[in-house]
Order: C-alpha cells, then sequence, then structure tokens
C-alpha cells in the first residue's frame, strides 16, 4: 500500500523534533521539556534539564527518557538536601525519605522539624522540645507543620521565661504579666529582679513590661546577698 504525499508529510511532521522550539518555552523553563515532539513537548537533553526551574527546585535534574527526574546521586549533592533534608527520591523529586535527612539540618536544630514524613522534615514526638525554638521562645508544640506555643509549661521551658519573664501564655503566646512571671527568672534569684513593671521605657514606641529589683524584700532574697552581702536596696540594685 503506499501513502499519499499528505499521510507521508504527516507522518514526517510526527517524528520531526525541534529542540527549544517557541511552543515549549514555558514547558522548558520550568520542567525542561524543551523539545517538540508529535505535538508535545518532551526532554531530549541533560542540559535542558539543568538549566529548569524543576531542577533548582525539586532536583529533577537527571535526564530519564524523555523526563527530568532526580535521582540518589543528584538529591546527595541538591542544596535542599543539606538545607532542608531533601536527600532522597520520592515520585521523581529530591524528598525527605528518612528521619537521618532532617536531623543535620538547621529546620532541625531551630525548628524542630526533624522527622521524615510525606517528603517533608516535620516535627513529630520530641521534636520540638529539644529545639532552640523550645529552649530559647517556648515553642516546644508540634502543630504539624512548625513548633508552636501550646501551653504555659511551654512559655516556662524557654530562656523568653527564664531571661526575660515573659511565663504565662495568653493569647497563644508568652507573656510577661505580673511579679509571679519575675520570680521565675534567673535574674529575680540571682540579683533581685524580682518585681513587675508595665513598663520599663525600652521599647521607644509603646509600653513594654520588665522586671526590677523592688526593694529591700528582693535583695535579701537573692544569691547576691547570701554569696556576697548584697542586701541592701540602693539606686535600684542590691548593694552592700
Amino acid at each position: 500500500m503506499r501513502l499519499s504525499p499528505l499521510w507521508l508529510g504527516f507522518l514526517a511532521l510526527l517524528a520531526c523534533e525541534v529542540r527549544h522550539a517557541p511552543e515549549c518555552k514555558l514547558e522548558c523553563e520550568k520542567n525542561g521539556h524543551c523539545t517538540l515532539k508529535g505535538g508535545r513537548c518532551i526532554t531530549t537533553a541533560q542540559d535542558d534539564c539543568k538549566r529548569s526551574a524543576a531542577c533548582s527546585k525539586q532536583g529533577r535534574c537527571a535526564l530519564v527518557g524523555d523526563a527530568c527526574l532526580a535521582t540518589e546521586a543528584v538529591c546527595a549533592a541538591f542544596d535542599g538536601c543539606r538545607q532542608e533534608g531533601l536527600c532522597g527520591v520520592r515520585g521523581g523529586s529530591c524528598a525527605a525519605t528518612a528521619d537521618d535527612h532532617c536531623r543535620p539540618t538547621r529546620g532541625c536544630k531551630q525548628d524542630g522539624r526533624c522527622s521524615a514524613e510525606g517528603g517533608l522534615c516535620l516535627p513529630r514526638g520530641e521534636d520540638c522540645r529539644a529545639s532552640e525554638a523550645c529552649t530559647k521562645y517556648g515553642r516546644c508544640t508540634s502543630d504539624g507543620h512548625h513548633c508552636s506555643i501550646g501551653s504555659a509549661a511551654d512559655c516556662e521551658r524557654g530562656e523568653i521565661c527564664t531571661l526575660q519573664g515573659y511565663c504565662t501564655f495568653q493569647n497563644g503566646k508568652c507573656e510577661l504579666t505580673s511579679d509571679a512571671d519575675c520570680k521565675k527568672t534567673d535574674g529575680c534569684r540571682r540579683q533581685g529582679v524580682c518585681t513587675y513593671i508595665a513598663d520599663n521605657h525600652r521599647s521607644g514606641t509603646g509600653k513594654q513590661p520588665g522586671c526590677i529589683v523592688g526593694g529591700p524584700k528582693d535583695c535579701k532574697a537573692s544569691e547576691t546577698c547570701k554569696a556576697k552581702g548584697n542586701c541592701r536596696f540602693r539606686s535600684g540594685v542590691c548593694a552592700k
């Protein structure tokens, strides 16, 4: 059976490949699909994969068949591995597939995102309590994607309480509200800084609460009184 010139031309068109075809510009930039073949955009060159957003964002940098995909080797060297724990392969993209991928990251140390789930590093179990988010700011409870403040106990675990007196859980935050908060601080125990004031005049934009040495009673209960004899209240501090 002899095909007509029209059919031959149509078949030739289907077989023809046009690399960096104008019709494929967006697909090329996004996914590395830069070659027009048979009416669709595909990948035919490794370099096209490497220049794509899919490579820089998802590690889909290797030419596999006619698509750009991630591989174990690519993901191990991927910036997202070091930064976000995206060191394994899931669905053709770099992803967190083991807790060991997450634990060396800054996100684990600072924000408790130490457990691999669904391809991401997320806070699970005791992850939040071991993080700087908890030890510094009282964000010790996981809300699923982040470490957040869930209770007064969370506030009291953080330096925001022990150093600044922000120990009361109120409106989803840690707040400094009373003498009771100041008395939980290291400054109270060591130097008698145990009395609450509504404004320490340090913000420059509005009232900011603080803790001060309120009088002789604060000094006499402090470590500086017991250890150094600084038991008298003078000019706002404990002195001999």
